[in-house]
């Protein structure tokens, strides 16, 4: 039901076919006597295209491999599996290297800019908690106890949400990613700035 509602505009009127290994929630759809609660999940997804099939969990390796707990290699594994495993976890360092979206290293960035932050960080690094500070870019002067100082610098004046300070040289990149990565849509531009706003400052 998550999902359904979650992704309402993208499939709403649209034939979406939901495979699962359960399979009572086959019978979900087939207008069999159910419980209240149950019915009236039902009748929530009946506003939707939706059909279930059922898939034997061996043959649904998709669901299969996520609900598994990951692997761990031991000293009596092969000599393959080792060097493989040494492979992927050099690529996976290697690449977190250079990520430029990796929040942590935005910490070091925002200390070694002249944008102002780097006063901002030494202050909560000595563990103060109040004062004021200039920062380019921001009118009037930077409250101290709105930011909070963890693997990354964090704007706390949204009580809800602590939101990552982003250096400028991240900030094309980060809204890049918003719009065309493995997750990002087409939300326009207002949509997406308020987006971004809620977990970046």
């Amino acid at each position: 039901m998550f999902a359904l509602a979650r992704f309402k505009t993208i499939v709403y009127d649209t034939q979406v076919m939901v495979f699962t290994d359960h399979k009572p929630l086959v019978s979900l759809l087939k207008g069999t006597q159910l419980a209240d609660r149950l019915l009236r999940w039902s009748i929530e997804i009946l506003e939707y295209n939706v059909k279930i099939v059922f898939v034997a969990g061996k043959a649904n390796l998709v669901a299969d491999a996520l609900s598994r707990e990951g692997s761990y290699v031991d000293e009596g594994s092969d000599g393959e599996t080792k060097e493989l495993l040494k492979v992927v976890n050099e690529l996976k360092l290697d690449s977190d290297k250079h990520d430029p979206l990796d929040h942590e290293l935005w910490l070091e960035e925002l200390r070694m800019s002249d944008e102002g932050w780097k006063e901002l960080i030494e202050i909560l690094e000595k563990g103060e908690t109040e004062g004021k500070v200039r920062v380019k870019g921001i009118k009037g002067l930077v409250l101290v106890e709105n930011y909070a100082l963890g693997r990354s610098l964090q704007n706390t004046e949204i009580p809800e949400s602590n939101r990552k300070v982003v250096p400028k040289s991240a900030r094309n990149l980060l809204v890049k990613e918003l719009h065309e990565g493995d997750l990002g849509g087409h939300l326009g531009a207002q949509k997406m700035l308020r987006q971004l706003g809620k977990r970046f400052f």
